[in-house]
């Protein structure tokens, strides 16, 4: 049984550029859903002398705030929503492992791309950040 398609239509080199071009496009998608994820927490609170407590920011911090100012410095919060490099070992593993298994099974090749994949989302989760 044969796991892919296209494995008689083009050479290993062919079959090598286009992982590598799938593998682009997948890192690309993981990390603008990751700083989307990370947009979508920012938040903070200022002290008015006249109006008290002012909590402004985007969607999920306007849930609840004194949630995220209370847990902003807990060992959890930096990869869950706190931190952008942090954030893709949580979350670049939620997006990678269902994603390559449903498509490819579980191979050992697949621990070896998964860290190459943490480590070039550091980079483009900060770079994306950055310019966004």
């Amino acid at each position: 049984m044969e796991y892919y398609s296209f494995s008689k239509k083009y050479s290993m080199i062919g079959q090598v550029a286009l992982y590598i071009i799938g593998f682009t496009i997948f890192l690309a998608l993981q990390s603008i859903s990751i700083n989307g994820i990370k947009i979508c927490f920012e938040g903070g609170c200022t002290q008015d002398i006249e109006k008290g407590r002012i909590c402004s920011g985007m969607i999920f911090y306007k849930i609840n705030p004194e949630f995220f100012e209370r847990n902003k410095n807990k060992w959890w919060a930096s990869p869950t929503y706190g931190c952008i490099k942090c954030m893709s070992s949580f979350w670049g593993a939620l997006t990678y492992w269902p994603i390559v298994l449903w498509l490819f099974g579980f191979h050992f090749i697949e621990i070896f791309v998964f860290v190459f994949d943490m480590f070039i989302l550091v980079y483009l989760n900060f770079y994306f950040y950055k310019k966004i």
